[in-house]
């Protein structure tokens, strides 16, 4: 995986955790709307940078082993946690080859890794082997109709620059620097209305993935 993210220093990872702890469980309400989460689910995050999934989940009493490629992120992830008070499990490894047992886990979260593996198919491959039956895998990426994207800033509607030059804008940052899992309980009533407008059409929701800059995605085994 190459990215940007997985470089925070533990300070930058601290001012984080509040809004990423709520991503966290904003995520795990919107799972038991389309699979069975057990009340202490088997949790795997792949690509799981500092740690604020694995963190906030197990601070809500799931049973959490995260992947990363990086060490240094590895590093702060432990050290955040240990400021947080609880103990996580991360091992060096990465999305194409998880080093992990087949049929283990309720939930594989992958929050913009697609975008940054070698081989997308053979992750999916390895996120469906190591999900249990009924299982379900989360995960997040840059939306390619959207103008605005998240991966790499200052480069506006990078997702419509053609691959070669995504790859090459992509390595210069590492060297320098869908509608329906939504609830209408996330939020007050614009949300509810906003969100109302979305669903009512596909010309709606297709406006909508333009004005967004990454999409979620969900699917049990």
């Amino acid at each position: 995986m190459i990215g940007a993210t997985e470089r925070r220093s533990l300070d930058a990872a601290l001012a984080l955790y509040d809004r990423k702890s709520q991503h966290a469980a904003a995520v795990l309400k919107r799972l038991r709307r389309v699979a069975h989460m057990p009340t202490r689910a088997r949790i795997l995050d792949v690509g799981s940078a500092q740690g604020y999934f694995l963190i906030a989940c197990t601070r809500m009493g799931h049973d959490c082993i995260g992947v990363e490629p990086h060490q240094p992120a590895i590093d702060v992830s432990h050290a955040l946690a240990a400021r947080l008070g609880v103990t996580i499990t991360v091992k060096l490894g990465n999305a194409e080859s998880l080093p992990l047992e087949t049929d283990s886990f309720d939930i594989v979260h992958a929050n913009s890794f697609i975008e940054h593996v070698a081989d997308a198919a053979t992750a999916f491959v390895e996120a469906y082997r190591v999900l249990k039956p009924g299982g379900v895998l989360w995960f997040l990426t840059a939306s390619s109709l959207s103008p605005m994207q998240e991966e790499i800033r200052g480069f506006p509607a990078f997702g419509w620059y053609p691959d070669g030059l995504k790859r090459r804008i992509m390595q210069w940052a590492l060297d320098h620097r869908r509608w329906d899992l939504r609830g209408d309980d996330e939020g007050g009533r614009v949300y509810r209305m906003l969100l109302g407008f979305i669903w009512s059409s596909p010309v709606t929701k297709l406006c909508a993935d333009v004005v967004l800059p990454a999409c979620s995605y969900a699917a049990v085994k």
